[in-house]
């Protein structure tokens, strides 16, 4: 199923088709004359650094490489080593000694030991939460579908199925599965310079912090930026979340809130639930679905 649902509404992730912010950002710095250099190697989250910083400084030089990218090759090291090597600050989310230099680690030779020995390093996690919503496709799956598995075991149809969405009798898991995320994300914090797991876990009822399960609103970003900017000047300007538009940075995609979400986190940034999300999260369904019927198919034919 595509991407697209009712009501417009998106459900993406970086690397999407959607995603067109790699072709934005993926230039050259140019001549910097003093500037200082900043060199970002993340995913489409760090497009953050690009939106923001120049709101504290002017002059910066700041190149973004999403790191995805680069690993599939997409984007050659050549097109980008010289750069890095030149940075003034290495922005950067870790990656796994596992992919080379193209990782992070200090294990390997890495794009780490490539910078300048006097290279500020800033390190911020791959920021991630599929707990706020009851469920979520990513790579063709749906996260969480099987709360439905029982039903269609027990012979259940699609109207079944919607029936039960439609009466409120399925359970999310949502506490188990929130308290789930926002804990791989503060264990992948350990090592890392930015860290916003308690910012989320506090605020997440009060602001809208998540687009999609990897794309963060506007408040979360800025979250990130108040806590990297003070590592690269004195007293910076703190940046109020209010003041810009929800999706500045301008991440696709966004998964609606329906009435299960908004009543079981008990969410009062927004006062109702979204109109028309019950669609969304019936065509999620109708995708588990098709995909239960294709796996217990695949495992019959085995037999």
């Amino acid at each position: 199923m595509s991407a697209e649902t009712l009501h417009g509404y998106r459900g993406l992730a970086c690397g999407d088709d959607y995603n067109t912010l790699s072709v934005l950002s993926d230039k050259p710095l140019p001549p910097s004359d003093g500037a200082m250099k900043i060199f970002v190697y993340a995913n489409c989250q760090g497009q953050a650094f690009k939106t923001f910083l120049p709101q504290l400084k002017d002059g910066l030089a700041i190149r973004h490489v999403e790191n995805w990218l680069a690993l599939s090759g997409e984007i050659p090291v050549d097109s980008f080593l010289s750069d890095l090597r030149e940075a003034d600050v290495l922005i950067y989310q870790p990656i796994g000694e596992q992919h080379g230099f193209l990782s992070t680690s200090d294990k390997v030779d890495s794009l780490i030991g490539a910078v300048r020995p006097d290279c500020q390093l800033i390190s911020f996690p791959y920021i991630y939460n599929d707990g706020l919503w009851p469920m979520l496709e990513e790579g063709g799956k749906v996260l969480n579908g099987s709360v439905v598995d029982p039903l269609l075991e027990a012979g259940a149809g699609e109207e079944e199925i919607f029936a039960a969405y439609d009466e409120d009798r399925l359970d999310f898991r949502f506490a188990e599965r929130l308290e789930n995320t926002v804990r791989i994300l503060a264990d992948r914090e350990a090592e890392t310079d930015v860290r916003v797991a308690d910012f989320i876990s506090n605020q997440f009822r009060r602001q809208e912090l998540f687009l999609t399960q990897n794309h963060p609103t506007t408040p979360t970003i800025v979250e990130m930026i108040n806590q990297v900017a003070p590592r690269l000047w004195d007293a910076p300007r703190v940046l109020d979340a209010a003041e810009f538009d929800p999706n500045i940075v301008g991440l696709p995609g966004r998964i609606p809130v329906d009435r299960y979400a908004h009543r079981e986190l008990g969410l009062t940034y927004q006062a109702e639930p979204d109109e028309g999300a019950e669609h969304y999260f019936r065509n999620l369904l109708r995708m588990h679905m098709a995909n239960w019927a294709a796996d217990r198919a695949a495992v019959d034919a085995a037999a």
